[in-house]
């Protein structure tokens, strides 16, 4: 007779695939403008944080349309004249550059969907950079209370933060609805600092 359980790893990626359109559900309840006013919220949460105040190099991103408004972010840091970088996306490899400002000369719409930096911006040698100085933000689908974090799938963040990450500190930035008690976590998966939401600020146990 046949064993008819179904693979752990199947399992896994079954439960992620569910939760990603139950997060897209709700997100879809919520319009923009609301959206945006929550992430100003987190924006004042993500400050009371010590290595927001530290750091001299924020790592954001730009957003979909579900997700973070990191525009306010991204503006903040650069009036306090951090450096800013966010990410290019160029075949399975997601690297980072320089930014000096939001202007729509600057930035080009990737086939994703998102914006980001023209091919020729300054990129970023993260192994030249004081480490304890950087704060990485993430985006993500989903995340938990232990600072696991859920993707859209395709493993960029994952990638970059296991080869690139290890030593800089790590933040989703997320709405409280994104927010679980548990994920269904995988080996490649990397857990972060904290997450930010714009209620919470959840810490990762040590």
């Amino acid at each position: 007779m046949k064993n008819s359980a179904i693979p752990i790893q199947d399992s896994i990626q079954e439960e992620k695939i569910k939760l990603r359109k139950k997060i897209k559900d709700i997100c879809k309840t919520f319009d923009r403008a609301e959206l945006v006013k929550k992430s100003k919220r987190i924006l004042d949460n993500l400050k009371q944080l010590e290595i927001w105040n530290k750091a001299d190099t924020i790592f954001a991103f730009l957003p979909l349309g579900d997700e973070v408004d990191t525009l306010c972010i991204i503006e903040e840091a650069l009036t306090q004249r951090k450096k800013v970088a966010v990410p290019r996306v160029s075949g399975d490899e997601m690297m980072f550059h320089y930014i000096t400002s939001l202007s729509g000369e600057s930035l080009v719409k990737h086939d994703y969907g998102m914006y980001e930096p023209l091919p020729e911006a300054e990129f970023v040698d993260i192994n030249n950079l004081d480490n304890s100085k950087i704060l990485i933000l993430t985006p993500g689908m989903a995340f938990d209370k232990q600072c696991n974090r859920l993707g859209r799938g395709k493993s960029f963040y994952d990638r970059y933060l296991f080869k690139y990450g290890k030593n800089c500190i790590k933040a989703g930035v997320a709405f409280s609805f994104q927010i679980t008690e548990n994920l269904p976590v995988e080996n490649h998966d990397v857990q972060l600092d904290f997450v930010v939401s714009e209620e919470n600020i959840f810490k990762r146990s040590s």
